[in-house]
């Protein structure tokens, strides 16, 4: 690889940007899918169905399958995520505070 000139776009620097805004959709479809779990899925994440239990991923509608309970894993994955969201809401908030104190 050559000495790039001002103005110029590396191989590297090209790289970093793209892994950038790859990341960059992951999380905002992340947050996206947390935040409006309630909409897209209709089931409550402690609700157990023994006679579902154990089910593999993309079976009878349960798109990462169940566990030990008949739980559906995804949405139990969604709704742990917006416990996630709010707690690391309420730890910047107290952040910003602190830090402005």
């Amino acid at each position: 690889m050559s000495v790039a000139g001002k103005g110029t776009v590396t191989i590297r620097h090209a790289y970093t940007r793209l892994a950038a805004a790859i990341a960059f959709v992951l999380i905002v479809l992340s947050l996206g899918a947390d935040v409006m779990s309630q909409q897209i899925l209709h089931t409550h994440p402690s609700r157990q169905d023994l006679q579902h239990a154990y089910l593999p991923p993309f079976s009878d509608g349960h798109l990462l399958g169940t566990d030990s309970l008949g739980r559906d894993i995804l949405t139990r994955c969604l709704h742990g995520g917006r416990t996630s969201l709010g707690l690391a809401l309420v730890v910047a908030i107290g952040a910003v505070f602190v830090g402005a104190a």
